[in-house]
Protein backbone atom coordinates (compact mmCIF):
# COMPACT_ATOMS: atom_id res chain seq x y z
CA UNK A 1 0.00 0.00 0.00
CA UNK A 2 0.91 3.29 -0.46
CA UNK A 3 1.99 5.32 2.49
CA UNK A 4 4.09 8.42 0.76
CA UNK A 5 2.73 11.03 -0.67
CA UNK A 6 0.55 14.71 0.55
CA UNK A 7 -1.93 13.66 3.49
CA UNK A 8 -5.21 13.60 1.94
CA UNK A 9 -8.50 14.58 4.32
CA UNK A 10 -11.46 12.78 3.86
CA UNK A 11 -14.74 14.05 4.71
CA UNK A 12 -17.34 12.34 6.29
CA UNK A 13 -20.95 14.33 7.08
CA UNK A 14 -22.91 11.86 8.96
CA UNK A 15 -26.96 12.56 10.12
CA UNK A 16 -28.55 8.88 10.86
CA UNK A 17 -26.53 7.05 8.55
CA UNK A 18 -25.75 4.00 10.36
CA UNK A 19 -27.23 1.39 7.42
CA UNK A 20 -24.29 1.43 5.19
CA UNK A 21 -21.70 3.65 7.33
CA UNK A 22 -19.50 0.37 7.85
CA UNK A 23 -19.12 -0.15 4.30
CA UNK A 24 -18.18 2.92 3.29
CA UNK A 25 -15.86 3.28 6.17
CA UNK A 26 -14.27 -0.04 5.27
CA UNK A 27 -14.07 1.36 1.57
CA UNK A 28 -11.95 4.21 2.78
CA UNK A 29 -9.34 1.85 5.05
CA UNK A 30 -9.03 -0.78 2.20
CA UNK A 31 -6.91 1.92 -0.21
CA UNK A 32 -3.70 1.66 -2.16
CA UNK A 33 -3.06 4.62 -0.94
CA UNK A 34 -3.09 4.71 2.57
CA UNK A 35 -1.62 8.49 3.65
CA UNK A 36 -5.72 10.13 4.62
CA UNK A 37 -7.24 11.41 7.53
CA UNK A 38 -10.99 10.60 7.89
CA UNK A 39 -12.77 14.04 9.58
CA UNK A 40 -15.95 12.39 10.79
CA UNK A 41 -18.72 15.21 11.44
CA UNK A 42 -21.60 13.46 13.13
CA UNK A 43 -24.22 15.80 12.39
CA UNK A 44 -26.22 14.92 16.11
CA UNK A 45 -27.10 11.99 14.91
CA UNK A 46 -29.08 9.57 17.23
CA UNK A 47 -28.72 6.07 15.67
CA UNK A 48 -25.86 3.90 16.01
CA UNK A 49 -23.44 6.26 13.23
CA UNK A 50 -21.36 7.03 16.01
CA UNK A 51 -20.87 3.50 17.91
CA UNK A 52 -19.65 2.50 14.41
CA UNK A 53 -17.50 5.70 13.99
CA UNK A 54 -15.87 5.43 17.01
CA UNK A 55 -14.91 1.65 16.73
CA UNK A 56 -11.83 2.57 13.97
CA UNK A 57 -8.62 3.69 14.92
CA UNK A 58 -7.25 7.16 15.45
CA UNK A 59 -6.74 7.80 11.16
CA UNK A 60 -10.37 8.18 12.23
CA UNK A 61 -11.03 11.88 13.74
CA UNK A 62 -14.34 11.93 14.53
CA UNK A 63 -16.32 15.22 15.56
CA UNK A 64 -20.10 15.75 17.26
CA UNK A 65 -22.12 18.60 16.07
CA UNK A 66 -24.34 19.37 19.21
CA UNK A 67 -27.40 20.65 17.05
CA UNK A 68 -28.33 19.13 13.48
CA UNK A 69 -26.95 21.89 10.98
CA UNK A 70 -27.89 21.99 7.18
CA UNK A 71 -25.53 20.07 5.27
CA UNK A 72 -23.62 22.97 3.41
CA UNK A 73 -23.05 24.55 7.77
CA UNK A 74 -22.03 21.13 9.03
CA UNK A 75 -19.68 20.46 5.86
CA UNK A 76 -18.01 24.24 6.14
CA UNK A 77 -17.51 22.83 9.68
CA UNK A 78 -15.81 19.58 8.57
CA UNK A 79 -13.74 21.35 6.68
CA UNK A 80 -11.84 23.16 9.26
CA UNK A 81 -10.83 20.21 11.00
CA UNK A 82 -9.19 18.94 7.82
CA UNK A 83 -5.01 19.31 7.48
CA UNK A 84 -4.25 17.53 4.48
CA UNK A 85 -2.84 18.72 1.22
CA UNK A 86 -6.50 17.85 -0.81
CA UNK A 87 -9.73 17.62 0.39
CA UNK A 88 -12.03 15.03 -0.86
CA UNK A 89 -15.51 13.83 0.35
CA UNK A 90 -17.51 10.66 0.84
CA UNK A 91 -21.09 10.46 1.91
CA UNK A 92 -22.07 7.49 4.36
CA UNK A 93 -24.04 5.23 1.90
CA UNK A 94 -21.20 5.21 -0.88
CA UNK A 95 -18.20 3.63 -1.41
CA UNK A 96 -14.55 4.28 -2.89
CA UNK A 97 -13.17 1.61 -5.17
CA UNK A 98 -9.71 0.63 -3.98
CA UNK A 99 -7.46 3.02 -6.28
CA UNK A 100 -9.86 5.87 -5.89
CA UNK A 101 -7.13 8.00 -3.99
CA UNK A 102 -4.46 6.83 -5.65
CA UNK A 103 -5.62 7.84 -9.13
CA UNK A 104 -6.35 10.82 -8.07
CA UNK A 105 -3.60 12.37 -6.02
CA UNK A 106 -1.25 11.07 -8.93
CA UNK A 107 -3.63 13.16 -11.10
CA UNK A 108 -3.62 16.15 -9.55
CA UNK A 109 -0.19 15.95 -8.81
CA UNK A 110 1.09 15.87 -12.37
CA UNK A 111 -1.79 19.10 -13.07
CA UNK A 112 -1.68 22.59 -12.49
CA UNK A 113 -5.97 22.34 -12.01
CA UNK A 114 -6.93 23.06 -8.39
CA UNK A 115 -10.23 20.64 -8.82
CA UNK A 116 -10.66 17.25 -10.44
CA UNK A 117 -13.20 14.20 -10.50
CA UNK A 118 -13.91 11.28 -12.55
CA UNK A 119 -15.60 8.08 -13.25
CA UNK A 120 -18.13 6.50 -11.09
CA UNK A 121 -20.54 3.67 -11.30
CA UNK A 122 -24.25 4.10 -9.68
CA UNK A 123 -25.46 1.12 -7.41
CA UNK A 124 -28.85 -0.09 -6.06
CA UNK A 125 -29.01 -0.35 -2.10
CA UNK A 126 -27.93 -4.00 -2.37
CA UNK A 127 -24.45 -2.64 -3.82
CA UNK A 128 -25.41 -4.28 -7.39
CA UNK A 129 -23.90 -1.73 -10.32
CA UNK A 130 -26.82 -0.33 -12.10
CA UNK A 131 -25.35 2.02 -14.58
CA UNK A 132 -21.72 3.29 -15.46
CA UNK A 133 -20.41 6.93 -15.83
CA UNK A 134 -17.55 7.11 -18.05
CA UNK A 135 -15.85 10.57 -17.96
CA UNK A 136 -12.76 11.32 -20.21
CA UNK A 137 -9.56 12.49 -19.10
CA UNK A 138 -9.20 16.64 -20.07
CA UNK A 139 -8.37 19.51 -18.24
CA UNK A 140 -9.00 23.30 -19.14
CA UNK A 141 -11.96 25.60 -18.81
CA UNK A 142 -15.01 23.51 -17.94
CA UNK A 143 -17.61 26.04 -16.78
CA UNK A 144 -19.64 26.13 -19.82
CA UNK A 145 -19.52 22.57 -20.36
CA UNK A 146 -20.54 21.48 -16.87
CA UNK A 147 -23.60 23.78 -17.08
CA UNK A 148 -24.34 22.19 -20.54
CA UNK A 149 -24.19 18.62 -18.29
CA UNK A 150 -23.00 18.86 -15.39
CA UNK A 151 -21.37 15.25 -14.91
CA UNK A 152 -19.23 15.51 -11.27
CA UNK A 153 -20.06 12.85 -9.07
CA UNK A 154 -19.34 14.47 -5.33
CA UNK A 155 -17.69 11.36 -4.24
CA UNK A 156 -15.12 11.64 -6.60
CA UNK A 157 -14.48 15.37 -6.31
CA UNK A 158 -10.34 16.10 -4.59
CA UNK A 159 -10.07 19.70 -4.47
CA UNK A 160 -6.81 21.64 -3.60
CA UNK A 161 -7.28 22.23 0.46
CA UNK A 162 -5.24 25.61 0.72
CA UNK A 163 -6.15 26.78 -2.91
CA UNK A 164 -9.76 26.52 -0.84
CA UNK A 165 -8.06 28.14 2.54
CA UNK A 166 -6.56 31.12 0.61
CA UNK A 167 -8.94 32.40 -1.06
CA UNK A 168 -11.70 31.35 1.43
CA UNK A 169 -13.97 29.64 -0.44
CA UNK A 170 -16.01 26.98 1.12
CA UNK A 171 -20.04 25.47 0.94
CA UNK A 172 -23.10 27.97 1.37
CA UNK A 173 -24.82 27.20 4.23
CA UNK A 174 -28.00 28.66 2.62
CA UNK A 175 -28.08 25.61 0.47
CA UNK A 176 -29.77 22.62 1.34
CA UNK A 177 -30.20 20.04 -1.74
CA UNK A 178 -26.71 21.49 -3.94
CA UNK A 179 -23.99 22.83 -2.04
CA UNK A 180 -21.39 21.15 -3.67
CA UNK A 181 -22.49 21.91 -7.22
CA UNK A 182 -22.54 25.67 -5.74
CA UNK A 183 -18.96 24.92 -4.97
CA UNK A 184 -17.53 23.59 -8.36
CA UNK A 185 -19.44 26.29 -10.25
CA UNK A 186 -18.05 28.70 -8.28
CA UNK A 187 -14.15 27.15 -8.94
CA UNK A 188 -14.72 26.27 -12.60
CA UNK A 189 -16.09 29.92 -12.96
CA UNK A 190 -12.35 31.04 -13.02
CA UNK A 191 -10.21 28.53 -12.91
CA UNK A 192 -9.01 25.18 -14.63
CA UNK A 193 -10.24 21.83 -13.31
CA UNK A 194 -9.82 18.64 -14.52
CA UNK A 195 -11.40 15.22 -14.66
CA UNK A 196 -9.90 11.14 -15.13
CA UNK A 197 -11.38 8.34 -16.67
CA UNK A 198 -10.98 5.98 -13.86
CA UNK A 199 -13.65 4.85 -11.98
CA UNK A 200 -13.55 6.18 -8.50
CA UNK A 201 -16.61 5.97 -6.39
CA UNK A 202 -19.67 3.99 -6.37
CA UNK A 203 -22.64 6.01 -5.50
CA UNK A 204 -25.73 4.21 -4.60
CA UNK A 205 -29.51 5.60 -4.74
CA UNK A 206 -31.62 4.01 -2.96
CA UNK A 207 -35.25 5.20 -1.19
CA UNK A 208 -33.65 6.63 1.73
CA UNK A 209 -31.27 9.24 -0.53
CA UNK A 210 -31.37 12.52 -0.86
CA UNK A 211 -31.58 11.73 -4.85
CA UNK A 212 -35.62 10.48 -4.28
CA UNK A 213 -35.76 13.88 -1.94
CA UNK A 214 -36.33 17.51 -1.69
CA UNK A 215 -37.33 18.13 -5.47
CA UNK A 216 -37.98 21.64 -4.65
CA UNK A 217 -35.33 22.21 -2.08
CA UNK A 218 -33.04 21.51 -5.87
CA UNK A 219 -34.63 23.93 -7.98
CA UNK A 220 -34.67 26.81 -5.24
CA UNK A 221 -30.66 25.70 -4.50
CA UNK A 222 -30.35 25.58 -8.68
CA UNK A 223 -31.37 29.11 -8.93
CA UNK A 224 -29.53 30.75 -5.94
CA UNK A 225 -26.04 29.03 -7.43
CA UNK A 226 -26.82 30.75 -11.35
CA UNK A 227 -27.88 34.10 -9.51
CA UNK A 228 -24.66 33.95 -7.49
CA UNK A 229 -22.54 33.40 -10.52
CA UNK A 230 -24.16 36.06 -12.79
CA UNK A 231 -23.08 38.22 -9.76
CA UNK A 232 -19.84 37.01 -9.73
CA UNK A 233 -19.58 38.39 -13.62
CA UNK A 234 -20.25 34.98 -15.60
CA UNK A 235 -22.71 36.57 -18.13
CA UNK A 236 -20.17 39.03 -18.89
CA UNK A 237 -17.07 36.08 -19.26
CA UNK A 238 -19.73 33.56 -20.65
CA UNK A 239 -22.25 34.67 -23.31
CA UNK A 240 -23.84 31.65 -23.55
CA UNK A 241 -24.65 31.82 -19.57
CA UNK A 242 -28.13 32.29 -19.28
CA UNK A 243 -29.46 30.58 -22.39
CA UNK A 244 -27.27 27.06 -20.77
CA UNK A 245 -28.80 28.14 -17.35
CA UNK A 246 -32.33 27.83 -18.85
CA UNK A 247 -31.66 24.49 -20.72
CA UNK A 248 -30.17 23.03 -17.64
CA UNK A 249 -32.94 23.82 -15.86
CA UNK A 250 -35.46 22.33 -18.23
CA UNK A 251 -33.54 19.35 -18.25
CA UNK A 252 -33.42 18.72 -14.82
CA UNK A 253 -37.44 19.09 -14.58
CA UNK A 254 -37.97 16.92 -17.70
CA UNK A 255 -35.97 14.33 -15.77
CA UNK A 256 -37.57 14.46 -12.66
CA UNK A 257 -40.66 14.12 -14.25
CA UNK A 258 -40.32 11.73 -16.24
CA UNK A 259 -38.63 9.62 -13.12
CA UNK A 260 -41.84 10.79 -10.85
CA UNK A 261 -44.33 9.63 -13.73
CA UNK A 262 -44.47 5.97 -15.23
CA UNK A 263 -47.53 7.13 -17.45
CA UNK A 264 -45.27 10.21 -18.61
CA UNK A 265 -42.52 7.99 -19.43
CA UNK A 266 -44.96 5.99 -21.23
CA UNK A 267 -46.33 8.77 -22.95
CA UNK A 268 -43.14 10.60 -24.31
CA UNK A 269 -42.03 6.76 -25.15
CA UNK A 270 -44.59 6.54 -27.22
CA UNK A 271 -44.21 9.85 -29.24
CA UNK A 272 -40.66 9.02 -29.76
CA UNK A 273 -41.86 5.23 -31.42
CA UNK A 274 -44.03 7.23 -33.56
CA UNK A 275 -41.78 10.10 -34.60
CA UNK A 276 -39.21 6.88 -34.96
CA UNK A 277 -41.79 5.19 -37.63
CA UNK A 278 -42.53 8.62 -38.82
CA UNK A 279 -39.36 9.33 -40.02
CA UNK A 280 -38.89 5.35 -41.46
CA UNK A 281 -41.85 5.43 -43.60
CA UNK A 282 -40.51 8.63 -45.06
CA UNK A 283 -37.28 7.40 -45.66
CA UNK A 284 -38.86 4.46 -48.01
Amino acid sequence: MTQAGPLVSIVMNCYNSDEFLKDAIDSIYCQSYQNWEIIFWDNGSSDSSSLIAKSYDEKLKYFHSTKTTPLGEARNMAMKKTSGKYVTFLDCDDLYLPERIEFQVNAMENNSTVLSFGSWMEINAFGEAVKKYKIDSESGNFFEKLLYKYNVNFQTLMIDNDFLKKNKIHFDSELTFAPDFNLVMKIALLNNISSIDNYLAKYRVHSNSMTHKYQKDKYNDFNFTIKKLEDMGASDLYPKFKYLASAMLYRMKYRDQIKSNRYFSAFMSLICFILLRSRVALIK
